[in-house]
């Protein structure tokens, strides 16, 4: 039953209207294939690595990666064979790509193909924050990780306020003095403020023990690419997704990007092989981590496959980059793949054959994310929304055993803010969520029990199919019952052709039509 519905939609063309506009999403808003880098090609053999030595090859294969950003970009290439990045000793440093126009690429992630194997676990950057270890890869420019306040207020970037309001849609921002920006920044349209709890939260009640929305408010970072500057109105190359009034005090602010990074065909192995416990130690949830993306634009991770990790892949604070065709194999760990901070990202193709913790999944401000073609394999493994105001986020043709696995601090909560959308889902059970899927439960007979089922706002529910018979209650966006309506069975592939003319030859389109007319 449906005790508090939505929009009513009878018609298919109804339904697609009352969507959000997700098509901006992926590599180069998914309107273009991810390149085939050709080189020139840094072959980390050259440079002393040896595979399959059992001897620890990371100052190596970081010379080679040294050599290609002092060249301005390449193929660093890792022959077959397994390359070790750490010892029996802990890491305290890792790969680190710090130049655009980097590639790493291995010769397959099969059995025969290159492995980057962590012997032992990265040590914590911050010893009294249990997910502060570092990747075996990070991909970022040499500045601050991003976080709640590195976004906000980055060291040494222009910043200026907005003057005139802009629509949902819009491309354009007037703002105050845009003489600091240039064509080709990257900047950040943001606010932090309880002012605009109401609309963001559509006017749905909070609960007490959700400290941060009460006390510092809702926090919206949206990354936008600059066009074209006339005056001070900056033109992006992807529009708002949210409407902005001048009156509430929005930021347009500067970052630092690498762009045209990629780490493709690697399989990444950690040696966590216990049964994993969530939050037992920092092994556990972060000791063992693969990729990480920060502060990137138009950049990928894709053809990868994560063994014995406590964690996959990071996309954080970036923007239009994908990961794709990725797999996660072995003794399941904390997260599989995960985005972060960033706008207009897209988590593609991947499946878990372990059941990790925590599934696919958005957190931390990231806008505009689709989860597309993920398929769980294991209990658990389920989408993960992470708080900390995540909005517009569409999971897209999905099937898992589990439909959620959720997480998030409770003072960060709700888990996900306005515009999330489940559409073609399908999943074996919602046993987490109790009897019944209330994405506003505010537990207000227990009101000192922390944590509940997942709090989101007013989902949109789209041919989701759960094979355990739970009714729907509390408030809602769009409910279609599985097979009502000969509905597009991807509403991003939907969108994308809609918008561009013609289905991206990544999809699996007109190979003449890639955006390269």
């Amino acid at each position: 039953m449906i005790t508090s519905p939505g929009p009513q939609a009878q018609t298919v063309q109804e339904v697609l209207a009352m969507m959000p506009d997700y098509s901006y999403s992926g590599y180069r808003y998914g309107a273009e294939s991810i390149p085939d880098i050709e080189g020139p090609v840094f072959d980390v053999t050259e440079f002393g690595a040896v595979p399959d030595d059992n001897r620890v090859d990371r100052e190596a294969i970081q010379a080679a990666i040294d050599a290609a950003s002092q060249a301005g970009g390449g193929v660093v290439f890792f022959p077959p064979g397994r390359f070790d990045l750490s010892g029996p000793e802990s890491l305290e440093v890792v790969l680190w790509v710090k130049s655009s126009n980097v590639v790493l690429r291995g010769s397959g992630s099969g059995e025969e193909g290159t492995e980057l194997f962590l012997e032992a676990p990265t040590l914590l950057t911050d010893p009294k924050k249990s997910w502060t270890n570092l990747p075996a890869v990070l991909i970022m420019p040499d500045i601050e990780p991003a976080n709640s306040r590195t976004i906000l207020e980055p060291k040494g970037k222009s910043k200026t306020t907005v003057t005139e309001d802009a629509k949902d849609g819009s491309f354009t921002l007037t703002v105050e003095d845009a003489s600091g920006f240039s064509i080709g920044d990257v900047v950040s349209v943001a606010i932090e403020t309880p002012e605009v709890n109401e609309r963001f939260l559509d006017s749905l009640k909070l609960r007490d023990c959700w400290s941060r929305m009460h006390e510092t408010g809702v926090v919206v970072n949206e990354l936008k690419r600059i066009a074209s500057i006339d005056g001070n109105t900056l033109s992006f190359e992807a529009p708002l997704m949210l409407d902005v009034f001048a009156a509430e005090g929005w930021s347009v602010i500067g970052r630092e990007v690498l762009v045209n990074c990629g780490v493709e065909d690697i399989h990444f192995r950690g040696n966590f092989l216990e049964e994993f416990v969530h939050h037992k130690n920092y092994i556990h949830d972060n000791g063992y981590r693969g990729v990480t993306m920060d502060s990137v634009y138009a950049s990928w991770i894709r053809r990868c496959r994560f063994s014995d990790m406590s964690g996959a892949a990071t996309l954080g604070a970036s923007l239009a980059s994908a990961m794709l065709d990725c797999e996660y194999t072995g003794n399941p760990g904390h997260y599989f793949l995960s985005i972060t901070f960033g706008s207009n990202n897209l988590i593609g193709r991947s499946i878990d054959r372990s059941g990790t913790f925590h599934g696919p999944g958005v957190s931390h401000m990231a806008a505009g994310s689709v989860v597309w073609r993920y398929i769980g394999l294991r209990q658990r493994g389920g989408i993960d929304f992470h708080a900390t105001s995540p909005r517009r986020s569409l999971i897209d043709s999905c099937s898992s055993v589990e439909l959620l696995s959720w997480g998030g601090n409770y003072s960060a909560l709700p888990n996900h803010l306005d515009d999330l959308t489940f559409w073609n889902v399908s999943a074996e059970n919602a046993s987490n969520m109790g009897d019944r899927l209330h994405f506003w439960q505010l537990l207000e007979d227990q009101p000192d029990q922390k944590y509940g089922p997942l709090t989101a706002v007013k989902p949109n529910l789209v041919a989701v199919q759960i094979e355990q018979d739970l009714p729907i209650e509390g408030p809602t966006g769009v409910v279609v019952p599985a097979g009502k309506l000969d509905l597009p069975p991807s509403l991003y592939e939907y969108q994308i052709e809609q918008r561009i003319g013609y289905l991206p030859l990544w999809i699996g389109g007109d190979a003449c039509c890639d955006g390269r007319h």
